[in-house]
């Protein structure tokens, strides 16, 4: 699910071997953007690599990219996650998936964001404060 870890160096797709098998059901912006589909569907449909075009090229040329963040000024960026606990989402396992998505969430906010987790059923509930 974290297609940004260095270790991570092969895309999913729809064949059969677990270790590269597309999941559908992962919440993930993959699925989100690209309609469920798996990262080698959607390149390959792309016109840039129909019909074999762009072949994959040398896989121990160096291509780790230079980057140089700029951020002006000093503001912190504060994130509030809201959840819903009610009973509603024990079904089908959607406070399980729920919860896998906040980890997710959480696990991508950038260091020293602000995060804050509250949760709702009847009433809502401060469950971590800013931090």
């Amino acid at each position: 699910f974290k297609q940004y870890i260095s270790s991570v160096n092969t895309f999913c797709d729809d064949g059969t071997h677990e270790s590269t098998k597309h999941n559908p059901l992962a919440p993930n912006n993959q699925n989100i953007y690209c309609q469920y589909r798996s990262t080698w569907d959607v390149i390959q449909s792309h016109d840039d690599f129909k019909g074999g075009k762009n072949p994959p090229g040398d896989v121990d040329q160096n291509t780790k990219p230079d980057f140089t963040v700029v951020r002006s000024g000093s503001r912190r960026d504060n994130v509030v996650l809201v959840l819903d606990l009610s009973v509603s989402l024990g079904q089908d396992n959607r406070l399980d998936a729920m919860r896998q998505s906040a980890r997710l969430f959480i696990a991508g906010v950038s260091d020293g964001t602000g995060v804050s987790l509250v949760t709702f059923q009847n009433v809502a509930a401060t469950r971590l404060g800013l931090k």
